[in-house]
């Protein structure tokens, strides 16, 4: 049985640090709906209508949070008992070598830049979806899918 983490309804939160484009962050909660996670957003207000109108499609079925800055989002998450981890295309270990844990926040950079190596540093762990040689990074949505279905294959292998 899972732990309950305080707060949550989930034991998976996806972080998301300043994303961009709103069809992002509906890609996103589609796949976080899919996973049955939640979701945090860093920087971004999700009242804005753009970003609104790209979250109707999963309706009230992600539980969203939203933070004003990092800072806050990581205490948010570690006051939560949740092993903090990035998602990096500029290295760290590959998705299958990392221990991801049961309760986990997967932190993602916003599309252009990713998440800073400052940023990157203050977490638990950073991992990277391996690539063909070329290919420097996912769309935002496909990354989040990869790691979030890795991590719930990782869960169901445990019997959780």
């Amino acid at each position: 049985m899972r732990r309950r983490v305080e707060g949550l309804t989930s034991s998976l939160l996806i972080v998301l640090d300043h994303p961009q484009k709103p069809r992002n962050i509906g890609a996103v909660c589609r796949v976080a709906a899919a996973l049955g996670a939640e979701l945090l957003v860093i920087g971004t207000s999700l009242q804005r209508d753009p970003y609104r109108q790209a979250m109707a499609a999963v309706g009230n079925s992600v539980q969203r949070h939203a933070c004003d800055d990092f800072e806050s989002a990581l205490a948010f998450c570690r006051e939560r008992g949740l092993r903090c981890v990035g998602s990096s295309s500029r290295g760290g270990d590959p998705l299958w070598s990392l221990p991801l844990g049961e309760n986990v926040a997967l932190f993602f950079g916003h599309e252009v830049g990713g998440l800073s190596a400052a940023k990157l540093g203050r977490l638990d762990a950073k991992l990277m979806i391996p690539m063909a040689a070329g290919v420097d990074s996912l769309n935002l949505a496909c990354s989040v899918a990869v790691l979030g279905y890795e991590w719930l294959r990782r869960q169901q292998g445990q019997g959780l």
